[in-house]
């Protein structure tokens, strides 16, 4: 059995519902409504949970039920109870106090180098966005250089499109490492 990382807010809330049945979306409401949350978005807040839930049921610590009206649910074993009075007991309570690992380590400088590069894919489509905006502004005040301008302007428009797909990547990335 490998050891899962369980944020404090998720965790509680999976304590109380130890005893019912839900779904995703479920977990996912009552962990965004838990004060401890680090999440905000709901988007991350549904990855991450999912992401748990999936690593939960590969160490058989939740099975999925049959599907009840449409939604799939699922339950907690007697194994995540037993495995998490441990843990929970063994907690110590610090203000959000962490030792960094290598993993976390890690982690950051991913985080670090994916936060720089979205930097600088914002910073050059903001360019590409305003060049086009000055090449549609120069065909309005010269018309006779549409034909020439029309290209630049493709060019730049395509640049910008671009630029947004790296940067939707980046901060679904970015996403995976909040959660």
């Amino acid at each position: 059995m490998k050891d899962i990382q369980i944020k404090d807010a998720l965790l509680h809330v999976l304590k109380n519902m130890s005893d019912t049945p839900f779904t995703v979306a479920q977990l996912t409401q009552k962990y965004l409504n838990h004060h401890k949350t680090q999440h905000s978005s709901k988007k991350a807040a549904r990855q991450y949970v999912y992401r748990k839930m999936k690593c939960l049921i590969e160490n058989d610590q939740l099975i999925k039920l049959p599907e009840v009206n449409g939604w799939p649910r699922y339950q907690l074993t007697s194994e995540f109870l037993d495995v998490s009075v441990v843990r929970l007991a063994n907690v110590k309570i610090t203000d959000n106090v962490k030792i960094p690992r290598q993993s976390t380590v890690a982690a950051h400088r991913h985080v670090s180098s994916l936060k720089e590069k979205l930097s600088r894919y914002r910073s050059e489509m903001l360019c590409a966005i305003g060049e086009s905006e000055e090449y549609s502004a120069l065909c309005n005040e010269h018309p006779d250089l549409r034909e020439s301008a029309q290209d630049l302007y493709n060019q730049a428009r395509e640049r910008s499109a671009t630029l947004l797909g790296k940067m939707k990547a980046l901060e679904n990335m970015l996403s995976q490492y909040a959660g």
